[in-house]
């Protein structure tokens, strides 16, 4: 065999290998694992809303008009996007529910909170960050000696949950992102509503938690 033929039959054999390389990287089961072939850059509130929906298909009902009333509200962030899929009453007035998420620009859906207003009807407006409402009713005038707007309560399978409910529950599915509560502060909220205290290093943990 001459130099010629072992050179030309090398050539082949590279070929061959970065073909089967090249399909293996793009086919789908690696796309979909590999976090850095798969990302999705974030670039405007519609690819935000779109990113949400593609996870919880259930909400694509909020971009058409139904009754009762429904919307989407965004915000723009460092970072990212919060969004809000927001339900209001049909004859009365106030949001009856609401589901927040925060979207980071690499593709992260992060769910941030929800509202229903079973316990604080008339609420018309929420900070989109994490569903708490913006003004908080008068609350009740509580016993003598005790908090006049209650303890917070860390609550949920994994610890993940700030609220008012002492035994608050949810679903057992672990998140990464639940490890950020532990170094995070459950505390009222300057609205009079319970929830985690959102700081720079809260954030950036919970997105790491989801890419």
């Amino acid at each position: 065999m001459n130099t010629k033929t072992i050179f030309g039959a090398l050539i082949l054999g590279v070929l061959l290998l970065a073909s089967v390389a090249i399909l293996f990287l793009w086919s789908p089961a690696v796309r979909e694992q590999d976090p850095i072939i798969n990302s999705t850059f974030i670039s405007s509130e519609s690819m935000a809303i779109s990113a949400v929906i593609a996870q919880n298909s259930e909400l694509e009902a909020y971009r058409t008009e139904s009754l009762p009333p429904s919307s989407i509200e965004t915000k723009e962030q460092a970072g990212g996007w919060s969004v809000a899929f927001i339900q209001r009453g049909s004859g009365a007035p106030g949001i009856l529910k609401a589901q927040c998420y925060y979207v980071s620009t690499k593709g992260a859906v992060l769910a941030t909170g929800q509202y229903t207003g079973n316990n604080l009807a008339g609420v018309d407006t929420l900070n989109i960050e994490n569903c708490t409402p913006d003004i908080a009713p008068a609350p009740e005038t509580p016993p003598p000696g005790s908090d006049p707007l209650g303890k917070c309560y860390i609550g949920g399978c994994s610890s993940q949950l700030c609220t008012d409910q002492p035994d608050a529950v949810s679903s057992c599915i672990y998140n990464e992102s639940y490890a950020c509560f532990k170094t995070a502060t459950c505390k009222r909220q300057v609205n009079g509503a319970c929830g985690w205290t959102q700081t720079p290093e809260l954030n950036a943990c919970l997105v790491r938690g989801q890419e």
